[in-house]
């Protein structure tokens, strides 16, 4: 039992104080993908460890508390708007995987309700004591490699180690990014404080410092160094600093998602697709206006918007619940720190977004309190449904046999369906780490391939090999003759780009970034198939329904509609792209060369001279436009007769390049090879937008 109940600790205290630390670089996320998977494993092999004690006892107990309806709530309304809500299952589940990291944490959470209890309140108070070490014990050492990183010593021994890459640079954390990091770090901060506290007690008692007072002040002057370099990268300007949905588009955005699905949002996994659909138009006057996000402007909105009043309701409830159990328990020792715990966790939930490593501290923060205020129930069930035994007699506990064997089935069907989803993703990181290293196409089609056989349901991965598959196709059509054996390869490569950018679009309709990744197939291969034109209007057009703020999109299909010399057609579209945001020069740009060519050339010179207003004076695209001014009102002066104005405004805000449409290039083979019989689009996306 000893050595069972130390396995139990080691597994309990173990995740507890990986889970900051832990990460692989062999995944396409080194940090998150890797969190959720040990969070999964540790949880299940905890809950078996704790059903395993319990075989070895004569009865079954089982703690409860106020908590744990709503804990339960939460995770069944989690559970249910992923399945119901969530087009792609694997976002939920895996990429980012927030529904996994849930459930995890609440079994977690269970296991430290049975685990903590004790009728000897000095092991009860050790169990506590050994957790929040383990916490406190994780977040430092995780501290201790940012501020290695940050004084430059990975890159120091770069060289004679040949570090990778990843490591070497300015800001390095283990927590996986910034924003992750600091919110973690902010809601350890008054754990690491009492421990500072307690040891300051302790080395007064004793009068003088001891080895564990030394510990603690060495740990803590560590931690406040690296958590204000970590502020620091933090600052607006920075390369590293972090962007947070400004919280105007977050509450248009949830608002959005509650007129069309109030009750389970759009599911765990999915606020991207949110945000492409609803955020406002005024969010494009914001200078982050080109970042996509994944998470609304603070949990509060994002549980509106991901899973809906449900979602937010039974989370607020947990909340209220959870505050009466803090308030209601008293003590020294840790207690009072994760009390201020707590209210530092409700405060960064109204600031920030929630992230999975900090969604699974806070259920073990409540957790602890909640087995500070609970109450055990004891059943006599024996294997054979009488009462077990209460003395030396052997037997065995049906319910606790029941865990054990729920628990091995959980960890049989993880380990089945999750090992090859990770064996998927760990193809596809070799498929991108030899693109990054020019390696062989071979070696990366092969890779993309084997992660697509073991995992098909992921919609990125069938992206990147569609554009993996195009790259193969340009440079195949760049040689000055093709041979037969050229053609043939072109077409197999076209029908397999078209393929898995169309099964991308199936496997999650509701994206618009698949739309517009199958659009970009059809348009690169205009000069090669015949009729993807036609395809490549129609897919654009789907991808702007889906994500109707985005400028890009509608000059995306406007450059189409240049190609083919529909300059009407054209017009409009970059009319729609400067409607969406007016301040983008490229759109401008993009519309006065549309004008010009359509023998507008009055309201071409009107829109250049925009474009030049927002263009920095100092730039070559500044030039660029000025000539083509100069060449317009020529013209202009030409047709009227006068003098071209030689009248201009500086600009200086950044901006993209400017990119002018293009005309239809010239065919890369002749005849152009004819389009698949199944390279049609997929049906439009009204249900899926009707789903929004």
């Amino acid at each position: 039992m000893k050595a069972i109940e130390s396995a139990q600790k080691l597994v309990i205290c173990g995740l507890v104080f990986l889970l900051p630390l832990f990460f692989l670089p062999i995944t396409s996320d080194f940090f998150n993908t890797n969190k959720v998977v040990l969070m999964a494993v540790f949880s299940l092999l905890s809950f078996l460890i704790w059903g395993v004690i319990h075989i070895r006892n004569h009865n079954f107990s089982w703690h409860i508390s106020p908590t744990d309806l709503p804990v339960v709530f939460f995770g069944l309304v989690f559970l249910i708007s992923a399945f119901v809500a969530t087009a792609n299952k694997m976002d939920a589940f895996i990429f980012p995987g927030v529904v996994t990291a849930v459930l995890s944490s609440i079994l977690f959470y269970f296991v430290i309700l049975q685990y903590i209890p004790s009728t000897d309140a000095e092991v009860q108070r050790k169990r506590i004591s050994g957790l929040v070490s383990s916490w406190i014990l994780g977040v430092i050492v995780a501290s201790l490699i940012i501020l290695l990183s940050g004084i430059g010593l990975f890159g120091i021994l770069a060289k004679p180690l040949s570090l990778p890459s990843w490591l070497v640079v300015p800001f390095f954390s283990t927590v996986g990014g910034i924003l992750p990091t600091f919110v973690l770090f902010a809601v350890t901060t008054p754990l690491i404080f009492g421990r500072v506290m307690q040891a300051i007690v302790r080395a007064e008692k004793s009068g003088g410092l001891t080895v564990s007072a030394a510990v603690a002040f060495l740990g803590f002057v560590v931690f406040v160094a690296s958590f204000a370099f970590l502020t620091y990268q933090a600052l607006p300007g920075k390369a590293t600093s972090f962007q947070v949905l400004p919280i105007s588009a977050g509450w248009s955005i949830s608002l959005e998602t509650l007129k069309k699905l109030p009750f389970l949002g759009v599911g765990p996994g999915d606020f991207s697709e949110a945000f492409n659909r609803f955020r406002p138009l005024e969010y494009n006057a914001d200078k982050n206006w080109n970042l996509a996000f994944s998470a609304s402007s603070n949990f509060v909105l994002d549980l509106f918007t991901v899973s809906g009043i449900l979602g937010a309701v039974t989370f607020v409830f947990l909340l209220l619940v959870s505050w009466k159990s803090v308030s209601s328990v008293s003590g020294g020792g840790d207690v009072p720190y994760l009390k201020a715990t707590f209210f530092v966790f409700v405060l960064s939930f109204l600031v920030f977004p929630a992230f999975n490593v900090t969604l699974f501290f806070f259920f073990v923060l409540i957790s602890v309190f909640a087995a500070l205020v609970s109450r055990g129930l004891v059943f006599h069930v024996s294997m054979w449904g009488d009462q077990a035994s209460t003395g030396r007699q052997r037997g065995f506990n049906l319910m606790a046999l029941l865990v054990v064997f729920a628990s091995i089935g959980s960890l049989s069907l993880v380990g089945f369906f999750g090992g090859k989803a990770y064996a998927a993703d760990v193809f596809y990181r070799k498929a991108l780490n030899a693109v990054s290293s020019q390696g062989k196409y071979k070696d990366v089609m092969d890779s993309m391939a084997r992660a697509i056989q073991l995992n098909p349901r992921v919609d990125f991965y069938r992206t990147d090999h569609s554009q993996i598959s195009l790259a193969l196709v340009q440079e195949i059509a760049k040689k000055e003759s093709l041979s037969e054996a050229d053609k043939n390869d072109i077409t197999g490569l076209v029908q397999l780009s078209i393929a898995q950018a169309k099964a991308a679009v199936s496997l999650n309709p509701t994206k618009s970034a698949n739309w517009a990744n199958l659009g970009n197939v059809y348009r690169a291969i205009m000069p090669i198939v015949q009729g993807s034109d036609q395809f490549a209007i129609s897919v654009y057009q789907e991808a702007i329904a889906l994500e109707p703020t985005n400028p890009n999109l509608r000059i995306a299909l406007g450059g189409v509609w240049y190609s083919l010399a529909n300059y009407d057609e054209a017009i409009k579209s970059f009319e729609l792209a400067v409607a969406a945001k007016s301040d983008l020069a490229n759109a401008h740009y993009n519309l006065a060369i549309a004008l010009r060519d359509a023998s507008k050339t009055e309201r071409a010179v009107l829109e250049i001279r925009e474009v030049l207003k927002l263009l920095d004076p100092k730039s070559s695209d500044y030039s660029s436009a000025q000539a083509e001014l100069e060449k317009l009102e020529v013209q202009v002066a030409k047709d009227k007769g006068a003098t071209p104005s030689a009248e201009l405004k500086d600009g200086g805000r950044a901006q993209p390049p400017l990119q002018a449409p293009q005309p239809a290039a010239s065919p890369v083979v002749s005849p152009k090879l004819p389009l698949p019989s199944d390279a049609a689009p997929p049906a439009a996306s009204s249900s899926a937008q009707q789903s929004l």
